[in-house]
């Protein structure tokens, strides 16, 4: 069947946005704002805008990690629903009616094509003094393929969407089985009436909302978690020591506990990580120390089927294991406690059969249904060929490096290892936790953002936004995006501009961020990009770097200003017209380039 090919020619107005959550949503809002006059298509392969919170990953009980006013975007608040307040607990199907309601308010709605999957995305050479641009192969669901151009192209898609399968033999199988991923549309199957025990394999956070989904509705549960390997999840009690959670984690004082790559001078450096001042570095692990035995409390010390579920390292700066929020009302560990229910194995499955499974201690288990919780896989936007990652700084398999990259990368990923030691000497000897052994090279994006490659030859045609993984996820989706969208149409400083000239120098600075999360946060850190609670001052970097202000709440001056900028939680609203902001640094810079060359014409 014959292709149909979108004819409009090239006029540099033409943006693709790859994906409909936070970050896509975020981009097309920036792009919309800083340059009304682009032709924008947004896709996405679901049947509805959000991402992960679009209508098909919705099931009950779903609840954010992050409460009222943390789970926003600058310029349209959470707390305008009627049932929702500031700092309430914010339910799945509230998230999803945000995002839909942000795409109508801002008129991104009419720019996005849902059900919508991108096979190929091809860099294309339009011949000399012309710019490079993007074709892309797209499908829209029962429809033909037609292939669509662009000259600017924004992947918000993020860097994990393959669900991961055991390597299981499960064809005899005649119940219900499907990963978590699919919870959302086939929760109604794990309900239904004939259904009376669940099979759930995985210790993360979708799998305590499986098992506690299914155990409220009174079906018996076995909850299989494999020996070794990353290990349970950490479950936080929402509250602690009578302060909310996310109080502490958005607050700025919260950062300086941490060693941070963007903070490597000053008096808190060294008192607390610089390890010149060996009684900041006692007082720094004391209060990591403290922390969790607060915030873990009794949680886990209930029952056996408890103790089971626990993170392998129950310390929350060196454990490995993502954090995710219990509320009060939540009956996991009631039900986990009364045992009834519930029955957790730390073992694995060996062999599935057609109502049952065969576990590695011997064990058979009756299950009319099967769910993966299993996580994903690291997969790198598979539409890019897989000698397109090279330019495209992408993680890429270690048996196709070329040898002169590798080279190259080895240099550098050396003398970073070097500078984090010296720098950290905190980091030099974790605890040892279970890591997986990577397969490929890591993200290599400036500002996990650009690819350097194609910067160094003034090819602004592409930029990658939701890379990294934050705790502030709508924040950092829209610095991030306006950052980028800036980039793309050059409307960053010139100072900045000479930097995207030097290839080294952006692969330098990017090496000694990818040491620093390796060596920080592991596992989490070695392929994609990880940020905890120094989130703050990656916010504060891109804002400088757009000539804004990032300390925001101390612009009200004073002691109060002060107070503020250093123990109040940092909320979106704190970055309310953060893009009229930057357009007028934008508006007074074009001023003054105008201004001196008008002097220097009289001249």
């Amino acid at each position: 069947m014959a292709l149909k090919i979108e004819q409009s020619l090239p006029d540099g107005n033409r943006v693709i946005i790859i994906g409909a959550g936070w970050q896509g949503l975020a981009a097309a809002r920036a792009y919309l704002q800083l340059k009304p006059s682009i032709d924008l298509t947004v896709i996405d392969s679901d049947s509805s805008i959000g991402g992960v919170w679009s209508n098909d990953r919705i099931y009950p009980n779903l609840i954010a990690d992050s409460p009222v006013g943390c789970y926003e975007f600058s310029d349209m608040c959470m707390d305008e629903d009627p049932e929702l307040n500031m700092w309430d607990k914010i339910p799945g199907v509230k998230v999803n009616e945000y995002l839909q309601k942000f795409a109508k308010r801002f008129h991104i709605e009419e720019h996005v094509r849902l059900n919508t999957r991108v096979l190929s995305a091809i860099h294309e050479d339009n011949g000399p003094d012309k710019a490079k641009t993007w074709s892309l192969e797209v499908q829209e669901k029962g429809k033909q393929k037609e292939v669509l151009r662009c000259d600017k192209l924004v992947v918000a898609s993020g860097p994990s969407s393959d669900p991961r399968m055991p390597n299981l033999d499960t064809s005899k199988f005649e119940g219900s089985m499907f990963h978590s991923l699919h919870l959302g549309a086939r929760h109604n199957e794990l309900l239904a009436e004939g259904v009376e025990h669940v099979t759930v394999v995985g210790g993360n956070k979708s799998a305590a909302e499986v098992v506690s989904l299914c155990a409220s509705a009174g079906k018996k549960v076995s909850w299989l978690i494999r020996k070794g390997g990353a290990g349970p999840g950490m479950l936080i009690q929402v509250t602690a020591v009578g302060l909310r959670t996310a109080a502490i984690a958005f607050s700025r004082w919260a950062g300086l506990t941490v060693p941070c790559l963007l903070r490597t001078h000053g008096f808190f450096y060294w008192i607390f990580h610089s390890g010149m001042f060996w009684p900041g570095l006692w007082l720094v692990e004391k209060y990591w120390t403290w922390a969790s035995h607060y915030i873990f409390k009794d949680l886990y010390e209930g029952s056996e089927n408890s103790r089971r579920i626990a993170p392998d390292m129950k310390h929350l700066f060196w454990s490995t294991a993502h954090p995710s929020l219990i509320h009060e009302d939540n009956p996991l560990f009631n039900l986990l406690n009364d045992g009834n229910l519930i029955d957790v194995q730390r073992t694995h499955i060996t062999s599935v059969n057609s109502n049952s499974v065969t576990l590695a201690n011997g064990t058979i288990r009756p299950t009319s249904a099967l769910v993966f919780a299993t996580g994903w896989n690291l997969t790198f936007p598979k539409f890019f060929k897989p000698e397109a990652r090279i330019e495209l700084d992408l993680p890429i398999p270690f048996d196709k490096v070329p040898p002169e990259m590798k080279s190259y990368w080895a240099d550098l990923d050396t003398a970073a290892d070097k500078w984090v030691h010296k720098t950290f000497p905190f980091l030099s000897n974790p605890p040892k936790t279970y890591e997986n052994p990577p397969d490929s090279t890591p993200y290599r994006l400036y500002r996990q953002i650009i690819p350097s490659t194609l910067a160094a030859q003034n090819d602004r045609s592409i930029i990658f936004v939701g890379v990294m993984a934050s705790p502030q996820i709508p924040l950092y989706a829209e610095l991030s995006s306006i950052w980028g969208v800036a980039y793309l149409e050059g409307l960053h400083s010139p100072e900045l501009n000479e930097v995207f000239k030097d290839k080294y120098k952006m692969d330098e600075d990017t090496a000694r961020t990818m040491a620093f999360m390796r060596w920080r946060y592991r596992r989490a850190g070695i392929i994609e990009p990880e940020v905890g609670a120094d989130i703050l001052d990656f916010c504060d970097l891109l804002c400088k770097e757009m000539g804004l202000e990032g300390r925001r709440k101390s612009r009200i001056g004073g002691w109060r200003g002060w107070w503020n900028e250093w123990f109040e939680p940092y909320m979106a609203a704190d970055y309310k017209g953060v893009v009229s902001e930057f357009l007028e640094v934008v508006r007074k810079r074009k001023d003054e380039q105008e201004g001196l060359n008008g002097k220097a014409k009289k001249a």
